[in-house]
């Protein structure tokens, strides 16, 4: 195969069987494999591990603030490892933690100033890196693979890990 005059090698080819549904279920895996091990080897020169990434994302990108359990819950990390990243990123200056004044059995985690400057920057980062991982699908592809994703993810959190 030739993408972009770039020869793929033989044993970079996906295996295909004729088994569509396993092919690629396996393809799927292997292609989150890859983007996996590259994006935490990128992390890791930016003196980030993943969980640290993700956490700095959900609060920056979605919430906001969050409680420890539900950071755990929305990356899918147990709470140990969350609160040893928690602790490494308030070390750090990125974020801190409040007591809610409503229930003061429940701490929030929010990003400092410093941990929103920081994320804007490592944000853009993966933005751009995403832009060139992405660039081989169309707008309407990218909203497709995403709806597919959405589906998959849905579907594997509520009837697969349960069985």
């Amino acid at each position: 195969m030739v993408i972009k005059e770039k020869v793929i090698e033989p044993e970079w080819e996906p295996l295909e069987t004729g088994d569509i549904l396993l092919d690629s279920f396996v393809h799927l895996k292997t292609v989150g494999r890859i983007m996996n091990r590259d994006f935490t080897s990128r992390l890791t020169k930016l003196g980030l591990t993943r969980v640290n990434f993700c956490i700095i994302y959900q609060l920056r990108q979605k919430f906001g603030s969050s409680t420890p359990t539900m950071l755990s819950k929305r990356i899918y990390v147990n709470k140990h490892n969350i609160s040893q990243a928690i602790t490494e990123l308030e070390k750090d200056g990125i974020v801190k933690r409040t007591i809610n004044n409503s229930d003061n059995r429940t701490t929030i985690i929010t990003l400092t100033n410093k941990g929103k400057q920081y994320a804007d920057k490592i944000i853009t980062d993966v933005r751009k890196l995403s832009r060139r991982v992405m660039s081989v699908l169309s707008e309407e592809e990218l909203q497709t693979l995403d709806k597919m994703m959405t589906r998959i993810r849905y579907h594997y959190l509520l009837e697969i890990l349960d069985q």
